[in-house]
């Protein structure tokens, strides 16, 4: 019926493979049928991600649950779900960064290298 997936590109490839395999077809079916392909093509595979992150949240909000304001919370959530991304931030840079930023700093924390 189908095409191998490795032919089909994109959702028009999908419709116009069905309109001339199936050309007795009505058009205002195949619209129909374009909004099933999108839904289904934008439907995650699984809530795996999304339980994840709110497994973290549960144990980040018992951890610090009087200490931090809800925009923290944010920010921190946002950090430990991108940890791949955030891993490869160069902490000494941003250290570096925040000491020269102020002689008081430079003083507090010396030179950082």
């Amino acid at each position: 019926m189908f095409p191998s997936i490795v032919s089909i590109i994109s959702i028009s490839d999908i419709i116009n493979h069905l309109r001339n395999e199936y050309s007795n077809v009505k058009d205002s079916l195949f619209s129909e049928i374009t909004k099933l392909i999108k839904l289904i093509l934008t439907v995650p595979a699984s809530a795996a991600t999304a339980e994840r992150s709110f497994s973290a949240l549960r144990r980040l909000k018992t951890y610090l649950r009087s200490t931090m304001t809800q925009k923290r919370l944010t920010h921190m959530m946002i950090l430990h779900i991108h940890k791949s991304m955030t891993a490869k931030i160069d902490l000494k840079l941003i250290a570096k960064e925040f000491v020269s930023r102020t002689s008081q700093r430079k003083s507090t924390f010396g030179n950082f290298y």
